[in-house]
This record gives C-alpha cells, sequence and structure tokens, in this order.
C-alpha cells in the first residue's frame, strides 16, 4: 500500500507527500531496517523514493508536488501549450532521469511542454479521478492540447478521502483449492480464502468497470492510451530494478506519438 497525503480533493490533487517504508540507501547498505516514514514533496529534490534506493537519481518535484521541472500553477492556469501524461510509476518515471521518462520524450517529439500526472502506485481509479477533474473544470482551466494514459494494472484499487489518498496493490485470486472455491491474496497472504463465485464475480466486475470508464472518458477529448505491459513483461530494468529503463520509456514515447499523429 502506498499512501499520499493530498491537498484540496475537489481539484487537482495536489501533493504534499507520501509516507514510505523504505529507509535511504545508504541505511540499507548499513544494514539498518526500513522504517515508516513521511517525505515532503512539493518543491523538494529527493535522492531516494520508493522502490529507488540507488542513490543515482535526483527526482525533482514541482508546486504541486509531481516529478517535472515544469510549474503546474503556470500551465495549467495561462495560455501556455502543453500536453497530459497521467499512469503510475512507469509514468512517474522511476529508476530514469526526469527527462527520459516517456513523457518527457514525446514532449520533446512534439515540441510541447509537459504536466506529468504520473503516481507510483497509481490505479485506474486514479487516472479516472484526474480525468474527471480535468474535464468538469474545463472552462475554468487552459486545457491540454493532448491527453496520454499509460494504463496501470487492473488489479489495483485506491480510497481517496479528505486529505489521504491509498493506493492498494497486488491484490489476486486462486481458485485452486479441492473445492474450487476464489481465495483472496494480498502480497501473497490469504485474506479471504472462501470466496463465493457471486463474489467473486462481483469483485472481478470493479476491474472491469474501472476500465469502461477510461475509455467512455477518453471519447471525450485528444486523449490516447496504452497498456503498460503492452510490448510484452520482459522490459530491460531501470537503476532499482523493477521499472522500464530510458529504451523502454523510448518505445512508449514513440508509441504515443504514432497514435498522435495517426
Amino acid at each position: 500500500m502506498t499512501i499520499y497525503e493530498v491537498e484540496d480533493v475537489q481539484s487537482f490533487l495536489k501533493i504534499n507527500g507520501h509516507w514510505c517504508d523504505y529507509c535511504t540507501g545508504s541505511q540499507l547498505r548499513l544494514g539498518k531496517e526500513s522504517h515508516k516514514h513521511f517525505v515532503e514533496r512539493k518543491n523538494k529534490k529527493l535522492k531516494t523514493i520508493h522502490t529507488d534506493q540507488s542513490e543515482l537519481i535526483e527526482y525533482r518535484f514541482n508546486d504541486f508536488g509531481y516529478r517535472s521541472d515544469n510549474n503546474y500553477n503556470d500551465l495549467l492556469f495561462s495560455t501556455k501549450d502543453y500536453i497530459l501524461g497521467i499512469g503510475d510509476s512507469n509514468t512517474e518515471g522511476l529508476g530514469v532521469k526526469n527527462e527520459d521518462t516517456w513523457l518527457e520524450k514525446l514532449g520533446r517529439m512534439i515540441g510541447i511542454r509537459t504536466v506529468n500526472f504520473g503516481l507510483t502506485s497509481g490505479t485506474v481509479d486514479y487516472c479516472n479521478y484526474q480525468l474527471l477533474q480535468l474535464y468538469l473544470k474545463k472552462d475554468k482551466i487552459n486545457f491540454p492540447r493532448y491527453v496520454f494514459v499509460l494504463i496501470p494494472p487492473t488489479n489495483r484499487f485506491s480510497i481517496i478521502n479528505r486529505d489521504k489518498m491509498s493506493f492498494f496493490q497486488d491484490w489476486n485470486f486462486i481458485n485452486e483449492d479441492i473445492n474450487e472455491q476464489g481465495t483472496l491474496l494480498y502480497n501473497g497472504h490469504p485474506i479471504i480464502d472462501r470466496l463465493e463465485e457471486n463474489q467473486f464475480n462481483r469483485f472481478e466486475k470493479n476491474y472491469e468497470n474501472q476500465v469502461y470508464i477510461l475509455n467512455l472518458l477518453k471519447e471525450k477529448h485528444n486523449f490516447f492510451k496504452l497498456d503498460w505491459d503492452e510490448f510484452g513483461l520482459d522490459f530491460p530494468l531501470s537503476v532499482d530494478g523493477l521499472h522500464f529503463d530510458e529504451t523502454y520509456h523510448e518505445k512508449i514515447a514513440k508509441e504515443f506519438y504514432k497514435k498522435k499523429v495517426n
């Protein structure tokens, strides 16, 4: 689970900071245990974040608490042209330099500034939420020229309340016991061990509904989407050993560019 402290849930989510279970890379090398602590993000620079404890990359966060060298208040409430990207850690760009993320590469291909709403552990629900805020405020903000969504895994869900946004990952079902009853797993641990078929179907339907809403939103604007595993799961790894490296970000940028051109 990844928890963010947010500001003003009735507008675009500004990220004050996140709760982290990881200690710094230097602490890990000394064999110290990790601990949960709050990490401020607005206008901050970090050497470690989430899974990247390498201390090889500087993560720069802007006035909205997102990874970017651009001021979002300046772009969202002006007449300057920009494109918008939404997704999870593979949009935020864990393990690669900011200029090597697919959105920054795509911005250079088009010749335009970028707004990156990628957040580590992000869900399809989170993408829908940001898109809904975008469309609801279309007459009040400087609307992006194009919107690009790199769809997160669909077996995640999120809870957004007044000042917290929680992303839950790694939910999974197995139906392999002798009675063929579903077991709900979280991080490999059984949470519900006798999930009836009708309950299973309702839970699975939630995933389908998230993507269904995303597809409906896609019809409203110059909006392009890709599944992040569309090129296969055997991708070259970045410095954190989990996420896309720069060459894979390049492939995603080129694929989005082809969709835009066509």
